[in-house]
């Protein structure tokens, strides 16, 4: 079977397509050091080769994104970074919690408004989002070099910008499935008013 024209790359891109959110689809080509014949190259944030006539493709919601970033008033809710060209903002994407391709489901619970970078460092499980007080945690694994603080590792620990409504926020069985898929544990401690708290276990 391996002497099959066009077998190894058929299933090297049906692989990530199956298995892992679009922002991580360059990433997986990368590292296998294989072209997966547009893996990575998002429309509509699904890759561009996605195959819809799949009988067991979920179908998504062309409705998710509008209604995650509009519930978030179309702000990052871990950086509060706010980049705008013209009157749309710039990177900013709905990423899903739980992911769409394993059971995750398009409502806004299921979301987080979040810059290209936050999204791709959230799917890599570098950072999650603990429900008691909606604070983003960092992985244990996640090494910031030189920058320290002044880097991504500033958002440790501080609650997301919250969305109009408490219904909007994330719900805690997604982000537990995320915490237990997903996140890299441990995860780093967090300090508030000189208290340590354990994030995620």
């Amino acid at each position: 079977m391996r002497h099959i024209p066009g077998l190894l790359q058929a299933v090297a891109s049906r692989v990530p397509d199956t298995c892992f959110p679009a922002t991580l689809h360059a990433d997986i080509g990368a590292t296998l050091g294989r072209d997966l014949d547009g893996a990575g190259e998002l429309r509509d944030g699904v890759p561009a080769h996605a195959d819809d006539t799949t009988a067991e493709r979920r179908k998504r919601d062309p409705g998710f994104r509008e209604r995650v970033l509009r519930g978030y008033e179309y702000r990052y809710c871990v950086c509060g970074f706010d980049l705008r060209i013209g009157h749309g903002p710039a990177g900013l994407e709905a990423a899903y919690i739980q992911w769409h391709h394993v059971g995750g489901p398009d409502i806004e619970p299921n979301g987080l408004s979040l810059c290209a970078l936050h999204h791709k460092l959230f799917d890599l499980g570098v950072l999650t989002v603990v429900p008691a007080e909606h604070r983003v945690v960092f992985s244990q694994h996640a090494i910031s070099g030189g920058r320290g603080m002044e880097g991504e590792l500033q958002f440790h620990g501080r609650a997301i910008l919250a969305p109009q409504q408490a219904d909007l926020l994330p719900a805690p069985e997604f982000l537990a499935w995320n915490t237990k898929n997903v996140f890299k544990l441990p995860a780093r401690r967090v300090v508030l008013d000189g208290a340590t708290t354990q994030a995620a276990r």
